[in-house]
């Protein structure tokens, strides 16, 4: 019973996470960073990504900063569980002071 849940746990986060890419690619259609991103190629998402790399990023950290990639790959726990990913707040109104203004 166990390793059926377990393998349905698999198949559901599988699919999950080529829904996610597809849902990028709809709703940035015009994003230079599309060409790169690959439902199978898990290698050029995240970070490394331009795209998903500024909707991970944490609101506290500033994407446009060029060498913001660099320091999130040389010290990842600046994106801690504690930080607010920027996809939660649609066109960037997080507000410090009050993090649940402008959540999804």
């Amino acid at each position: 019973l166990k390793e059926g849940q377990n393998s349905a746990r698999q198949a559901d986060t599988n699919s999950l996470k080529y829904a996610i890419v597809d849902m990028i690619r709809l709703q940035f259609p015009k994003s230079p960073a599309l060409c790169s991103l690959d439902r199978k190629n898990k290698a050029l998402r995240g970070f490394r990504n331009d795209l998903t790399g500024e909707l991970l990023c944490p609101t506290t950290l500033d994407w446009s900063d060029d060498s913001m990639w660099e320091k999130l790959h040389a010290a990842p726990n600046l994106a801690s569980t504690m930080s607010w990913p920027r996809f939660f707040y649609p066109k960037d109104r997080y507000n410090p002071t009050d993090i649940a203004e402008g959540l999804l």
